[in-house]
């Protein structure tokens, strides 16, 4: 397969990744199973990565975390993902509609194939995320969305 052409299977294929029910958040999603290890403490999801149902505009960026505008069920149906982990970890940071998460992530293109492209302020696109727990010291831990890929919305 050429680079620069993309085959009708692996388009349906990237396409399932975004679009399946199985892949997507929602009412029905369960909540993740955390694990913390026996040794180092760390706490681990045991979870898929999942796409936010509907697309979501990046209000601003700062230092790899951004804010996330989404729709008001959507940031129920992420903290009901995240559960509790434990008393020592602080949940999910959000608002009303908006969610901190870490935005690390790479881009695609409205045919699904990456590009070198970032992730902007003031920009829609539909996303898939994973949790993780994050530690912030003193014993204490937080709970933090990573957006992994993300697709331009046209």
């Amino acid at each position: 397969m050429s680079g620069s052409r993309t085959t009708s299977s692996a388009l349906q294929c990237r396409y399932g990744i975004w679009h399946s029910e199985s892949c997507t958040l929602g009412a029905n999603t369960k909540p993740i199973q955390w694990r913390c290890t026996p040794r180092s403490k760390k706490y681990l999801a045991v979870s898929p990565t999942l796409a936010l149902p509907s697309a979501v505009k990046v209000i601003s960026l700062h230092n790899n975390m951004a804010d996330v505008l989404v729709q008001p069920d959507c940031v129920q149906w992420l903290k009901a993902w995240c559960g509790t982990v434990g008393s020592n970890v602080h949940p999910l940071t959000c608002s009303e509609n908006c969610v901190r998460m870490r935005a690390e992530c790479a881009m695609q293109n409205t045919s699904y194939v990456y590009t070198d492209q970032q992730l902007q302020a003031e920009q829609w696109a539909m996303i898939r995320v994973r949790a993780d727990v994050q530690s912030i010291g003193s014993g204490q831990h937080k709970v933090v969305v990573s957006i992994v890929d993300a697709v331009e919305v046209a």
